[in-house]
């Protein structure tokens, strides 16, 4: 913690305690559990995960650009390549091997272990993700099992579950510069 940081919420303590306190204030999550951020003032405005931003802007305007009314993603980022997509109103199919307990307009969810894609038909699918997602597979991280070619099995299922005209779009970690680091 810096010392501005704990400067600042120390002396703005009195005011949170009072505001809590306030029965009429627009404040009502002070009445909960509070958890400062005290570093923030110090933070660079925007922050990104760089793993992330570029190629899930790069991605989506390759199937924004497509011209594809309905995607299929496996395992990418919901609140960056996924938001994209949706905002320029293409329906999305959404598969994870985790559950996704959100209701989202536009969004669809299948619940399904990217090794074999049980439940996609094969030769079914014209469009086809899978960014930064691959080389997490196997792993038993995320309650799959553990298999070192897990990577393997997907990129088969992958080819299995696209027309022989579909698109992949695929992305995995080779290095990274540090540009907005």
């Amino acid at each position: 913690m810096n010392k501005n940081g704990r400067y600042e919420f120390n002396k703005d303590k009195k005011e949170y305690i009072k505001l809590s306190k306030d029965q009429d204030n627009e404040f009502p999550f002070l009445k909960q559990n509070c958890f400062p951020c005290l570093n923030d003032a110090e933070a660079l405005a925007g922050k990104v995960d760089i793993h992330y931003f570029w190629q899930d802007i790069y991605m989506a305007k390759k199937v924004i650009i497509s011209g594809v009314h309905e995607h299929y993603d496996i395992g990418s980022r919901l609140d960056g390549f996924i938001a994209h997509l949706l905002s320029a109103g293409i329906k999305v199919n959404m598969i994870d091997i985790r559950p996704l307990p959100l209701n989202i307009e536009g969004l669809s969810f299948v619940k399904a272990d990217a090794t074999d894609l049980d439940g996609i038909a094969d030769d079914s699918l014209e469009s086809l993700s899978s960014l930064h997602a691959v080389e997490h597979f196997g792993l038993g991280r995320y309650g799959d099992k553990v298999d070192p070619g897990a990577w393997k099995k997907a990129l088969s299922s992958f080819q299995k579950k696209l027309k022989k005209e579909g698109v992949l779009y695929f992305s995995v970690p080779i290095g990274i510069v540090g540009l907005l680091d």
